[in-house]
């Protein structure tokens, strides 16, 4: 099921420069969401920029999801200036999930078009809380 809800912004950080971390509240997206997936995100109260941009889902917790993104236009931009409390309009989740792996060491790569960066998970819990 795809829902397309308004999610406010609970927390947000600068993890490196242009590197930007949010957690979002969106429990129906929350919920559904596995490994894999994506939200498409309005990154304006308007229509500009007409398209949304899509942000893969970086973890979930409790009714929150968590979203990594690089800035690399006007859109990304626009949602790097947003602050805590403000609202974004979600669609999501999208793609297909997958099975996490068993037993395993595994890291998360994360490509934006331009750069791309690979991420442990110990390395994520420790810096923006995911994890228990």
């Amino acid at each position: 099921m795809i829902f397309e809800i308004d999610g406010v912004i609970k927390e947000k950080a600068e993890l490196q420069d242009g590197i930007f971390y949010l957690s979002v509240e969106a429990p129906s997206i929350a919920y559904l969401a596995g490994p894999g997936q994506f939200v498409l995100v309005r990154v304006s109260p308007s229509f500009d920029p007409f398209l949304r941009r899509p942000l893969s889902i970086a973890g979930t917790k409790d009714d929150r999801i968590k979203l990594l993104f690089s800035i690399v236009g006007r859109g990304t931009s626009l949602l790097s200036r947003m602050r805590e409390g403000d609202v974004l309009s979600l669609r999501g989740p999208l793609g297909k999930s997958f099975p996490p792996s068993r037993g395993r060491s595994s890291s998360c790569w994360w490509r934006d078009g331009s750069r791309s960066a690979s991420f442990r998970p110990s390395g994520l819990r420790r810096e923006v809380g995911f994890g228990g």
